[in-house]
This record gives C-alpha cells, structure tokens and sequence, in this order.
C-alpha cells in the first residue's frame, strides 16, 4: 500500500526511457514531480493496520523521508491519519539525487553540449535516448563523427583513420550509432543513402572509405587461352573484369577438388563458387561467355546457392544437378544434417521438382556431394554439350 520501490521504478523509467532528458532539454515544466500513492479506503487500511504501520517505519528508515508527502485523512471509525501521499521532488537536483544519477546526468549534459556543436541538438532533442544509450564512448563516437565532416568520403581504410584513440575495431562495433549520426550531419552527396546494410563492407562503401576487395579464383581450362602462362589464379573482382578475357563456357563450381580436378576444354572457364556469396558473384561481369553452368551438391542448399547465383547471372544453368544423375550415384548419398525448406524463387519447373523431392518428398534429407561423382561421368556430360 505504502511501498516506495513501486514508486521508485516509475520513476528510474521514466529517467532510463529518456522522457526526462527530452522534457528538459525541450524546456518543459516538470517539477515538482509527484508519483502518488493509492489513496486506500478505511476498510483496505483497518485490515491490514500492521503491515501500514510497517511499510511507514520502512519509509522513515529508508532514507527518503524528505521525499514522501504526507496528508491528513479523516475516517469514521479511526479518525485522522496522517498518511504517505505522494514520492515528491520539488526541484532536478532532488530527483537526480533519489536516483543516484547525478554524476551520470552531468556526463549527459557535456555530450549534448559538445554534439549540439556539431549540429546535432534538434536531432538529439527528439532522441535523447540515443546519447544516454552511449555515454560511455560519445566523446570518440563524435570524434569520428567529426572527421568525416571535415572529411567526406576519404578514400581510406579504416585502419587508416587519423583520429587519436580511435581503432578500426572501435568503428567496427559503434557502426550503426555512426551511421545515425552521420545521415544526420552529411550533406547528401556525401554518402551514398541507398546502402543500408553492413554486410560485405556497406559502411565502408556508404561511407566513401576503401575496403578489401572481393576475389574471385578461376581456372583457364583451354591450355592456349592462359593468362600470363598461368591456369589457377586468384585475383580481384575488378582485375578479373579488367582482363578481357574469352571464352565461350563458363563453369562455377562449388567443391575446391572439384574445381581442381575438372578437365580442359576448349574456349572455357572454370570460377570456384565455394562460400562465393551471389552479391559477389554480380561483381564479376561474366557477359563475354555464351553459357554459364553452376555445379554443386544436389541438397537443399545445393540448390539455395543455385538460386542465388541465378538472382546474380539469370543466364546461368545447373550442371548434374537433376534427377538422372542423383538416380546414377543414389547409393553414394548421405544425409544432409539441416535442409533448408525455403521457397526458391530461381529455379526451373524441373529444378523446383527435385528441390521438393530433397525437402518433402522420397529424396527427404538426401545429398549427394559434388565430389562423390565420378569425373569421368562428369566429362561425358560435358563431351555430350560440345
């Protein structure tokens, strides 16, 4: 009836939501600040007198007494009372004192000082809560905030950052925050606001810094057509883009051992797909090719990664990667340890068939690997397309 934690939780919400700091910063009138008790009827009071007398003595040890409102109740059967009315704070400093926040609310008053400098005052009038939420590093966050507003799109690596105490590492973690910021202070043009995503470098590219670029390995599987002499390679997206390459097929492949083993042909590539993700793989312009095939195991995911190449190259066909030859080497299969139900979007009426087969039907949980297939049976294929 006369608890004060009830009271004080309100209160300490009404502080940790950030509802205090914007009602301050906005000017509005808060105090004094009443958090009423419930007022309890004769009856509710007459039946459980012990258990008020104590929560009052608990009030008077509790060290909040120049808090607590009282008030003079008059009731029928046991006269006047003088009773808690109300967890009261007549000015700030009261408030910030019963809470213990004192030192916690100075440290918030600074950084909003120091970001209103920066432009950032209306922003955080509205949002007090995004300050309270990273007092502990707002002085290195508008730190780096900083430098990309005296240095828009820098054209350096992170590590590369010339910000006294500030590491790659701590931009790393403090990227969303950062991102916040910066929409909010850059001018348009410098920064690109349709990457909304971090993934795959997303602050770096958004935010005009360089980044390690993707890589692609391929095989010259026609012996006259080799780069520099060389069959296996690794190099960047854009260096692959820049070599001019030719040939009429490509192949991407998704075992390492496979992509090997694969045998030379005549005007062909061979790309290693393995853990390339599709959003890498649209890097690659693969358009100087007549055919593109992608080859992997025939599983759920098998054909998850087929339907995202496709959504990257449409012009893309599965290689061994349909009925026949999961029949052919049926008793090489394993079974997959977590397929995939998704909803393809990608694939072909035939591809589609067999994907449902994998995940619900008679080839439920099955996969037969890339490598369990016999080359040989692999070139006859391939023989057969010439």
């Amino acid at each position: 009836m006369f608890r004060i934690e009830p009271l004080r939780k309100k209160a300490l919400l009404y502080y940790e939501s950030g509802r205090f700091h914007a009602d301050i910063l906005n000017g509005r009138e808060i105090f004094p600040l009443r958090y009423p008790f419930k007022k309890p009827n004769e009856r509710a009071l007459v039946a459980s007198i012990e258990e008020v007398r104590e929560q009052m003595a608990t009030l008077r040890r509790s060290g909040t007494g120049g808090y607590i409102e009282y008030r003079t109740l008059e009731y029928k059967t046991i006269g006047r009372q003088r009773l808690p009315a109300a967890l009261s704070f007549e000015t700030q400093d009261e408030f910030l004192r019963f809470l213990g926040k004192e030192e916690e609310y100075r440290l918030f008053e600074q950084g909003f000082e120091e970001a209103r400098k920066l432009g950032l005052g209306e922003f955080l009038r509205q949002k007090p809560q995004i300050l309270l939420k990273n007092l502990e590093h707002w002085r290195s966050i508008l730190s780096v905030v900083r430098f990309f507003l005296e240095n828009p799109k820098p054209g350096i690596y992170l590590r590369e950052l010339p910000i006294e105490g500030i590491d790659s590492k701590f931009i790393q973690s403090h990227k969303k925050i950062l991102d916040t910021l910066l929409q909010e202070l850059l001018e348009p043009e410098s920064y690109d606001a349709s990457i909304t995503r971090f993934s795959n470098y997303g602050f770096e590219r958004k935010y005009g810094l360089r980044y390690p670029s993707n890589r692609v390995r391929f095989r010259t599987l026609d012996l006259e057509a080799r780069v520099c002499g060389v069959e296996d390679m690794e190099i960047a997206c854009e260096a692959f883009n820049s070599l001019n390459l030719r040939a009429r097929r490509i192949f991407i492949i998704e075992n390492l051992t496979t992509f090997l083993a694969f045998a030379s042909l005549p005007s062909a590539l061979a790309i290693y797909g393995g853990g390339f993700k599709a959003g890498q793989l649209a890097e690659l312009d693969l358009s100087f090719a007549e055919e593109l095939y992608y080859w992997g195991d025939i599983d759920t995911h098998g054909f998850a990664i087929l339907s995202s190449v496709r959504s990257a190259h449409k012009r893309v066909r599965s290689f061994l990667m349909d009925r026949a030859t999961m029949n052919r080497f049926a008793q090489l299969c394993v079974e997959e340890p977590s397929p995939t139900e998704a909803d393809l979007p990608n694939l072909t009426p035939e591809e589609a068939a067999l994907y449902d087969e994998l995940r619900f039907g008679a080839y439920r949980a099955m996969r037969l690997e890339q490598e369990r297939i016999a080359m040989a049976f692999a070139m006859q294929r391939v023989e057969a397309m010439l």
